[in-house]
């Protein structure tokens, strides 16, 4: 298995975090504790939550990083919409970072799935053994 540093998605991720970085050090200072940290802190929890599923000891549980890592991704979209709605950015500052969550909860959905079957076809592999073995 590669690395998660080798991953699409954890190197978007990462890509993403420092455009909101940049993004939120324009909010107004009454906003710190408040929408800057928690946009922040959601984009963070992207990587991490990749980076940490992958590290841990079974497909399973990297299939339930992966997910958090997906709620992540939704939360800082959300989270960008409202900042559009109340005029802390403007559009066109949104939307690049808008694309790059796309594409980011895009990529997770995909290996979600390419992990989940591989997780099935394991499962019916274990399961056709333990038949075998049954009959011997």
């Amino acid at each position: 298995m590669q690395s998660y540093k080798d991953l699409w998605i954890w190197q978007e991720s990462k890509r993403l975090v420092k455009a909101v970085y940049v993004l939120t050090a324009s909010f107004p200072p009454a906003e710190i504790y408040a929408m800057t940290s928690q946009l922040r802190r959601a984009a963070v929890s992207i990587s991490s939550n990749i980076a940490e599923g992958a590290g841990r000891g079974t497909l399973k549980e990297y299939i339930h990083f992966l997910y958090n890592a997906r709620g992540s991704a939704y939360e800082v979209e959300t989270q960008l919409l409202i900042c559009m709605d109340l005029g802390l950015a403007p559009k066109e500052k949104i939307e690049p970072l808008l694309q790059m969550e796309a594409n980011t909860a895009g990529g997770i959905n995909r290996l979600i799935d390419r992990l989940e079957s591989s997780l099935q076809i394991s499962k019916k592999q274990i399961s056709r053994n333990k038949k075998q073995e049954t009959r011997n």
